[in-house]
């Protein structure tokens, strides 16, 4: 064979794409997952877009509902806790996405989870059959506290969990 029989064809020259709007990469975030406004802000200017585009781009996106602050915390709220979260975790991530206390403390009144019962779940999940039901009790309390629940809801959880209410969990 020849060289003049080259099979590999010479490459397109690709064209230069006209770089993305705030809007267009807002919209390609939004449709992975849910993104509070703060996040979302924080990344489009992390790629370099213009404040005033971005502050645009956010307003559009929420007069056509396609961000919502409510809804991202709702969605958190609710993902957390069926993970096995407490409250208080869940609440200081919701302060990290720039979501103000009367706004949390307003959703968590709405959802009106039973944090006693997320805790107990949890612990009968983590429980294991031993010989040493103060270890197990201490590591599931500890575990419950790691997770943002309450000495409370963690007392409850081992009572529930042992069907004894006159054991208690010290730390």
């Amino acid at each position: 064979m020849s060289d003049d029989a080259d099979t590999t064809s010479p490459s397109k020259p690709r064209r230069a794409r006209p770089p993305a709007s705030a809007l267009s990469r807002a919209v390609g975030l939004l449709s992975r997952r849910d993104h509070s406004e703060k996040e979302l802000r924080r990344k489009l200017v992390q790629r370099g877009l213009e404040s005033a585009e971005v502050d645009g781009a956010l307003q559009r996106l929420q007069s056509l509902s396609l961000q919502s602050d409510e809804r991202f915390a709702e969605n958190l709220l609710r993902s957390r806790a069926q993970s096995g979260h407490g409250p208080l975790h869940i609440r200081a991530e919701l302060v990290q996405h720039g979501l103000d206390n009367a706004r949390i403390d307003a959703l968590f009144e709405a959802q009106n989870l039973d944090w006693h019962a997320c805790a107990s779940a949890f612990a009968q999940r983590r429980q294991r059959q031993t010989d040493n039901p103060r270890g197990d009790a201490q590591r599931i309390g500890n575990a419950l506290l790691r997770r943002g629940f309450s000495m409370d809801h963690v007392r409850h959880a081992l009572q529930t969990m042992h069907n004894d209410p006159d054991e208690s969990f010290e730390n």
